[in-house]
């Protein structure tokens, strides 16, 4: 007897972790308004994952980097305003070395697929 196929298929918990961060502010905040608590332990929650699994960094930063590509598009300034507060929380939980890595996936990553003008 063997292990069935999908326990052997690893889980991506960044996949559910990214997109839980903006699923925890119900509705798009304003801009300048401060998104709720639910936001705060979902960035919280994907930090501890990172800080465990160093090597899922840059997956979840291009993640996060194509989420804020995509919002800017859109003019959904709510929801740029929280991945930017996700960024800040992350750079000062994670500590410098690991930050590298993560801001070196949003400074020089590229977003996939998807040319962003702002003006």
């Amino acid at each position: 007897m063997g292990v069935a196929t999908a326990a052997r298929v690893p889980v991506k918990r960044y996949n559910f972790l990214v997109p839980s961060v903006f699923q925890a502010a119900e509705v798009e905040p304003s801009l300048g308004q401060t998104p709720g608590p639910g936001v705060d332990r979902s960035v919280k929650k994907l930090c501890e994952y990172l800080f465990r699994n160093e090597h899922r960094i840059p997956k979840a930063s291009r993640r996060l980097a194509r989420r804020l590509a995509k919002d800017l598009a859109s003019r959904r300034l709510g929801y740029v305003q929280i991945t930017v507060q996700a960024y800040r929380t992350m750079i000062k939980e994670l500590g410098s070395p690991l930050c590298n890595t993560l801001a070196r996936e949003l400074i020089l990553g590229p977003v996939v697929g998807r040319r962003v003008d702002c003006a």
